[in-house]
């Protein structure tokens, strides 16, 4: 899923695009009367493998077209412009212009400037046309006919990036509706070469997930009557991994067989994807404010800026994710501020999630060191140090990205699924240090919150579980032994 593919810089880019075209990249692609206004463009764009490139699968990748054009207006004239080519063919459509803009559309102002041939089409380069199998091009004619079919396949035979252009530039054409169905395959499927990842990677996630669950649930079993309450929380977190990463695994297969979405199943996964990052990054939050471990439970203010975080979050983590997967796979009218909207307060959430984290890390760290608890300390630094890898090693991976992303995008299109599983993986290696911090034990109560006393005054939660010591001042009785004195927060 999605997962922030190229955050702030790309999240403008596409807004900016948004407006000027629309594109999608899929498997099967049934159009409805989807519009194209006067001097517009619509385009897919789609990762392919040749037969002999492709990890598996013995079916020949082809493209397959089969449209009819629908003009609005009461004119005979008209026409509309097909292409089909490899994303290396692209510098010979269009032509530069202000701002470093590419420009498809001849105009009259360039036609005199020689620039173009003939107003009122593509631009491309002339030589390039004549060879059929480098860049793919029709002129479709409105000669008296309100609408026009086209009907094409077209074997790929070099892997790459494949565009299919339909370009309307002729005014006298007006505004056309297209209808029809567009199909891409790859020799493995309908999933696209980018994203042909996702299915080892969903496979090896959830095996290790299951693998992590059946390690946690075995101390947890045997230790239970001794467990926290947020270590029943680890429990269900990891159970919503699992959940996650096989409902993934089962969206990305179901699409590469058949080629559509099912929203149901779009709607599910991504409900229980966001409970799991939002639920983790909340647990995180609670475990570096000390909760169950150097404190019995949060204040009252605390509580309410979690939930409200986590109510947030989640909202714009599940319109992210349904907004990615409609976008990329669906024909749905995705509007650009949307997008922005939806992506930009994930950015500033995730932002204030880490500076939280590291915070309320410094704070417990430093009242435990303040009651020499040196066991939880210790735990405390492990934790401190992991964070502060993950997030060296996250900064690098956005650097990475931007600069891949920014300068040869293309030419790494096979590793685009890298970049958005690479969140997924982080949060499970997280999700793995946490378990094995503070996994259930013989000795648990070493680390837990706990208050001893007398019988009458221990202070038992509701779970039944007695409150561990958070300070070790010591008081000597009248025989000489010690007895540890209970401090409450």
């Amino acid at each position: 899923m999605m997962q922030m593919r190229g955050v702030a810089r790309r999240v403008l880019l596409l807004a900016f695009l948004s407006t000027l075209c629309t594109f999608v990249h899929c498997g099967i692609l049934d159009y409805n009367e989807v519009p194209i206004p006067a001097v517009g463009l619509r385009y897919e764009r789609t990762s392919m493998y040749a037969l002999g490139d492709a990890p598996i699968g013995s079916i020949h990748p082809h493209a397959t077209f089969d449209l009819t054009f629908l003009k609005n207006t009461k004119a005979t004239a008209g026409h509309v412009e097909i292409l089909f080519f490899h994303i290396k063919e692209l510098k010979n459509i269009g032509y530069r212009g202000p701002a470093y803009r590419r420009y498809l559309c001849c105009t009259p102002e360039l036609e005199k400037a020689g620039t173009c041939h003939k107003s009122g089409t593509v631009v491309i380069n002339t030589a390039v046309v004549k060879d059929p199998n480098i860049l793919n091009y029709q002129r479709l004619e409105f000669q008296g006919d309100t609408n026009v079919t086209f009907s094409k396949q077209y074997n790929i035979t070099e892997s790459g990036l494949y565009y299919f252009f339909v370009v309307n530039c002729d005014e006298a054409t007006g505004t056309l509706d297209i209808d029809g169905t567009t199909l891409w395959i790859n020799p493995y499927g309908y999933l696209e070469a980018s994203e042909f990842g996702f299915i080892p990677f969903y496979i090896v996630l959830t095996f290790l997930f299951a693998i992590l669950l059946v390690v946690w649930l075995i101390p947890f079993y045997r230790y239970h009557e001794q467990s926290a309450t947020f270590q029943r929380f680890i429990t269900g977190i990891i159970a919503l991994g699992l959940a996650e990463s096989a409902l993934s695994l089962a969206e990305v297969l179901h699409y590469n067989a058949n080629g559509h979405l099912v929203l149901p199943l779009v709607v599910v996964t991504g409900t229980v994807d966001t409970l799991w990052r939002t639920s983790g990054r909340l647990l995180l939050l609670a475990v570096c404010m000390g909760y169950g471990i150097s404190r019995r439970g949060l204040h009252k203010a605390l509580i309410v800026a979690l939930v409200v975080f986590g109510v947030i979050y989640y909202f714009f983590s599940f319109l992210a994710e349904l907004i990615d997967d409609l976008q990329d796979k669906t024909l749905y009218p995705i509007n650009p501020a949307l997008v922005f909207f939806s992506l930009m307060p994930l950015i500033v959430l995730d932002s204030i999630f880490f500076a939280w984290v590291f915070v309320a890390l410094f704070l417990t760290m430093r009242t435990l060191q303040a009651q020499n608890d040196r066991h939880k300390f210790r735990l405390y630094v492990y934790l401190a140090v992991t964070m502060g890898i993950g997030l060296v090693l996250s900064l690098a991976m956005i650097v990475l990205e931007e600069v891949a992303m920014g300068m040869a995008a293309d030419e790494y299109w096979g590793v685009w699924w890298i970049f958005d599983s690479w969140w997924q993986f982080f949060s499970f290696v997280i999700m793995c240090i946490i378990a094995l911090i503070w996994r259930p034990r013989p000795d648990n109560n070493r680390y837990v919150y706990q208050v001893l006393g007398s019988s009458e005054d221990n202070e038992v939660d509701r779970d039944g579980i007695e409150l561990s010591v958070v300070s070790h001042s010591v008081d000597t009785t009248e025989e000489g032994t010690q007895s540890p004195t209970a401090t409450v927060n």
